[in-house]
């Protein structure tokens, strides 16, 4: 949390008691275990935390916009929105592809979709919100050159 600064954290508590919310209230009347329920809060909060530090390195110049504005909380928050569900079709879809539809949710599909909704995450910020993909086109391929 040292690259944090205050209203990254925030913006990081606003969307993890959003996250909660919607994580526990729902399955209420499902068969999740308590256990469950704690990891993914636990990776709900990394998650986010992903999401906003990215957000900070990809989408802004040392937290300026390009108006020269900071970044402000509601701007966090509603950029980490939009991420959260562009990245979770790609997820689903390809978790249908790959495993087919199941009778009932379990762990190993709920981990499947979450790890492949974190990696279209880091690509959806970096497709929606950076703002100089060629010289980081560029950083990336010399790194595959070595040179």
């Amino acid at each position: 949390m040292n690259h944090f600064d205050l209203i990254m954290k925030k913006a990081w508590l606003i969307l993890l008691i959003f996250g909660v919310m919607i994580t526990i209230l729902p399955p209420a009347k499902s068969p999740f275990s308590v256990g469950f329920l704690l990891i993914s809060i636990v990776g709900h909060a990394i998650y986010t935390a992903l999401v906003i530090f990215l957000l900070r390195k990809l989408a802004t110049e040392d937290g300026l916009l390009k108006s020269k504005k900071p970044i402000m909380i509601w701007g966090y928050i509603w950029r980490a929105m939009i991420v959260f569900y562009v990245s979770l079709i790609p997820a689903v879809l390809a978790t249908l592809i790959v495993i087919g539809v199941q009778p009932y949710p379990s762990f190993p599909i709920f981990f499947f979709t979450s790890a492949l909704q974190w990696l279209f995450s880091i690509v959806a910020v970096w497709c929606i919100f950076s703002k100089d993909r060629k010289s980081q086109i560029r950083w990336l391929l010399s790194l595959a050159r070595g040179y």
